[in-house]
């Protein structure tokens, strides 16, 4: 198996079986199949998403190289995923499902703090006053790269209907998008799948809950539910 970096991916080939060629430049081998970038699961091979021991051969001064820890890299080439990812990924999926639960014992002011707080923690500015813009909307926020302005709007509980609502209210010639972020949904606004579209989109509980966790702010909410 042989390997190369480029273009901040990692590439990989198989060598066929046979002699070593020579042109009037270098000498080379053939490989199977041509260069790949991705893994047998049709994974992306980002250099900065793989393991430590591989993206270290980036350092290699030559065009390519042989690599050693043959076990890694066969099981990234396999789409596999590490023990040690496994692990962690289960313990972080059990900390998601016990930060959705603890965010359905805020206080309504605090949860509307904490969605400002995600929102403003992905580098968003609010450009209104929490809690006080309009009847159907709680925050309004803008992008400082694209210059997009956002509404939200904040219910501790919310079914269909008031979803409905809320994106009929929705006008998008002044806004880029409207989410509406909800901690405790009644089922059938669980299994709505006919909301979402490009102006209007729904937060529920387990996604607002990863984004709580991937924000950092699971200290804060803590601190809310001691």
């Amino acid at each position: 198996m042989w390997v190369t970096f480029y273009d901040s991916k990692l590439w990989w080939g198989r060598l066929k079986n046979g002699p070593v060629n020579e042109d009037e430049t270098s000498k080379y081998r053939e490989i199977l199949g041509g260069w790949r970038d991705r893994s047998l699961k049709n994974d992306l091979l980002l250099a900065n998403q793989i393991p430590g021991r591989i993206s270290q051969l980036q350092g290699f001064r030559g065009t390519i190289c042989n690599v050693r820890d043959r076990e890694t890299l066969l099981r990234l080439l396999s789409g596999e995923r590490s023990t040690e990812y496994l692990a962690l990924a289960k313990s972080k999926n059990v900390l998601v499902a016990n930060t959705a639960h603890a965010i359905q014992n805020l206080h309504w002011k605090d949860f509307e703090l904490l969605v400002d707080l995600v929102f403003r923690q992905s580098g968003w500015r609010r450009v209104s006053v929490l809690g006080e813009t309009m009847k159907s909307v709680d925050i309004e926020l803008e992008d400082p790269i694209t210059g997009d302005q956002y509404q939200v709007q904040v219910k501790a509980r919310a079914t269909k209907k008031t979803a409905s609502t809320c994106k009929e209210q929705f006008s998008g010639s002044a806004f880029r998008k409207y989410y509406l972020v909800v901690h405790t949904p009644e089922h059938e606004l669980l299994d709505a799948t006919d909301l979402d579209d490009d102006d209007f989109e729904l937060i529920l509980p387990e996604r607002l809950a990863r984004m709580v966790v991937d924000g950092g702010l699971t200290s804060w909410l803590l601190d809310k539910i001691a």
